[in-house]
């Protein structure tokens, strides 16, 4: 409640693939306690769930209350397996209920912020002292699907801090690899 700031989460996720069995529950969670302290405090899901209420479809949800999808066309049959970039952006003030949480869902511009989320959530006083790694498990009595994977936690201030290293384009190899011939032919014509 007394952090106010603008903070930025990234990470890769795989939330495996689903068939016929139900999705039950994969998430990455975040916890409002320093160490787990039971489902009632959890701050942060991002995933599929049956079981906390999420379905699914693709969802980011906070203090197990607020709750909407990245995207009504990624359910867990649909996504396949794939494996996303999340970024996270957090606007934390001192009022209360006045805490908002942007989510981007595989943005393609890794310099500049989206103009739009694809996923926004506010209302609520947000806290977060510990993130899980992937959280999932299956009901009693049913098969175990295939398992998720998630990986590249970053934290920052800005939306490029947490974001990789931009990949140079074709036509910037091209340069580079001209750049290099040059430099060897220019050492070999100095030691002939």
């Amino acid at each position: 409640d007394t952090t106010v700031g603008t903070f930025y989460i990234s990470f890769l996720a795989s939330f495996g693939t689903a068939d016929t069995s139900p999705t039950h529950h994969r998430v990455i969670e975040g916890w409002n306690l320093p160490s787990f302290p039971g489902d009632g405090n959890r701050s942060l899901q991002v995933g599929y769930s049956e079981f906390t209420g999420l379905g699914t479809t693709l969802s980011l949800c906070i203090n197990n209350t607020f709750e909407t999808d990245f995207d009504n066309n990624i359910d867990i049959v649909a996504d396949n397996g794939a494996t996303h970039l999340f970024v996270l952006r957090f606007d934390l003030t001192s009022a209360a209920g006045g805490d908002i949480v942007y989510g981007y869902l595989d943005p393609t511009d890794l310099v500049n912020e989206p103009a739009s989320p694809n996923a926004i959530l506010f209302g609520f006083d947000f806290g977060l002292a510990q993130m899980g790694s992937m959280v999932q498990f299956v009901f009693p009595g049913d098969a175990p699907n295939s398992t998720g994977y998630f990986d590249e936690l970053r934290f920052g201030t800005t939306y490029a801090d947490v974001l990789p290293a931009a990949i140079p384009e074709p036509a910037t190899f091209s340069l580079l690899g001209l750049a290099g011939l040059a430099l060897i032919l220019r050492a070999r014509r100095q030691r002939v």
